[in-house]
């Protein structure tokens, strides 16, 4: 009797939804060899090509045929490719058009692999197992190819019409030789016309759907079926550029050899944000005029879309990040961008001073106090959630820490109020933003309210949160574009400007 297996190794395995929706399984039944290019085809520069209607789920992959005389028949491909032409026209799915020399008929040039999506038994995931861990995507969806050959239905009705057979229906199978063949059957004898008589005719009422008519006799399923017909039929098709797995791979090791200098120039552009932004915490402003040189470039950074590209920026390299951590430790991890939003903040409100909304005494504060406020900023860029809008609910959640809604207040300050006292151009709010904002500072508002009901000193409450709230009323008289419902009383708005 062999003995038990020993334990060789232990994998971390890495589950994550970031591939989600757009990670699908690939089958195709039929096809013997690999999916790439015939040589005669990739001599000549053709390529695969693939197009999608996402709204139906419907892909298609175009195969380059094999051209070769001893494999292919030119002759025939030019019947077959006027087909697919006419096919295309009548169906709504015309390619680009190619050039062609004068006088030159359209030919059967590709094989066309349309997809069915099946129905997936269970979950399917999609493991890559890299640096010593197992990562895990799920795969969303399944699709099928086969080859569609709608094109051979318009060959053969031109081929009728041309014998002069109009009829579209099948002529059958031919018939058995060993059976008996069948009497002719019999001629129908012309009746004498007769008198004429009184018909009665019913009207039957159509139904339309989606824009489409429809006799009222025909059944729920089918007009379903048509609906669905004529709604992919209508859609156009997205082109999308072919990768293969030859591609993945020099691109991976295209990649990798630049991994170097891509590092060094985010490690540039990093330094020189980071020093533009020290440059601001460390000058004194009392007007306007003080800021001339530094307000087109912090004006450029405080916008909407510089934040929602940070934000960005932080989840991807934070992933990359993770993938470096041992998977039993327990420490935080700071990405750069952190650094950047926690600077920031403190630009914001250093330059603040010369509008005279807010003003702060961090200047005159002890080195190791300032410090301390600094790490604690830090410590509240890294709690901000990775979205723009969650950052802007963050102002009036409860449950955000004081140093994170302190952050989240600053950063939308700057963006929505001091960016238009910078440029004079009103830094442009989505809907979405607006109510978050709304929500945010209506709740900030509350609490600011309760505190007041409770009769809480203002000496008591502290500094930070003060600040907090002076930028939070400041918002509220400045934020134009916001609608508050504002039914306290002047007294209970005072507190946060003592």
């Amino acid at each position: 009797m062999e003995g038990e297996d020993r334990l060789v190794s232990v994998i971390p395995v890495h589950l994550t939804n970031a591939l989600e929706p757009n990670l699908h399984l690939h089958q195709y039944p039929l096809l013997t060899r690999p999916l790439e290019v015939p040589p005669s085809a990739a001599a000549s520069g053709k390529r695969i090509r693939a197009r999608v209607k996402p709204k139906v789920k419907r892909l298609e992959v175009h195969v380059p045929v094999d051209t070769r005389p001893e494999v292919w028949n030119a002759e025939r491909s030019k019947e077959l490719g006027a087909a697919r032409v006419e096919d295309d026209k009548e169906k709504n799915q015309e390619l680009a058009k190619v050039k062609q020399r004068e006088g030159e008929e359209p030919r059967l040039t590709e094989v066309r692999m349309r997809s069915e999506q099946v129905p997936q038994m269970g979950v399917y995931v999609l493991g890559v197992l890299r640096e010593g861990r197992l990562h895990l995507h799920p795969i969303s969806e399944t699709h099928q190819f086969r080859p569609t050959l709608t094109y051979m239905d318009m060959h053969t009705r031109k081929t009728r019409r041309t014998r002069g057979d109009d009829s579209d229906e099948d002529d059958g199978p031919p018939p058995d030789p060993d059976e008996p063949v069948p009497a002719p059957a019999p001629k129908k004898e012309k009746k004498p016309p007769g008198d004429a008589k009184e018909v009665q005719v019913a009207i039957r009422k159509t139904g339309e759907v989606s824009g489409l008519q429809f006799q009222g006799g025909m059944t729920q399923v089918r007009r379903d079926m048509l609906t669905m017909i004529h709604a992919e039929e209508d859609e156009q098709w997205d082109d999308y550029e072919y990768c293969g797995g030859e591609w993945i791979y020099a691109l991976w090791n295209k990649l990798h050899l630049q991994d170097e200098r891509l590092h060094k120039t985010i490690q540039n552009i990093y330094e020189r944000l980071l020093g533009f932004l020290e440059l601001v915490s460390a000058a004194q402003y009392e007007s306007p005029v003080d800021a001339i040189g530094i307000q087109p470039a912090l004006s450029a950074i405080l916008s909407e879309s510089t934040l929602i590209l940070l934000l960005e920026f932080r989840v991807l390299f934070r992933n990359i990040a993770s993938r470096h951590v041992a998977a039993s430790s327990a420490g935080v991890t700071i990405c750069w961008v952190d650094v950047v939003l926690a600077r920031l903040g403190q630009s914001i409100v250093c330059a603040a001073g010369m509008f005279g909304d807010v003003k702060s005494e961090d200047a005159n504060q002890p080195e190791a106090l300032r410090a301390q406020k600094e790490d604690d900023m830090l410590r509240a860029a890294i709690q901000l959630p990775g979205k723009w809008r969650d950052v802007v609910g963050v102002i009036g959640s409860k449950y955000a820490s004081p140093a994170a809604a302190r952050l989240a207040s600053t950063l939308a300050w700057g963006v929505y109020v001091m960016t238009e006292k910078l440029s004079g151009n009103r830094s442009v709010m989505t809907q979405e933003i607006k109510a978050y904002l709304s929500e945010a500072l209506q709740r900030r508002l509350k609490q600011v309210g309760l505190k007041r009901t409770q009769r809480v000193d203002a000496h008591m409450v502290a500094e930070s949160e003060r600040f907090t709230d002076a930028i939070v009323v400041s918002l509220c008289l400045n934020s134009t574009p916001i609608t508050l419902n504002l039914r306290a009383d002047r007294n209970r708005m005072q507190l946060s400007l003592i």
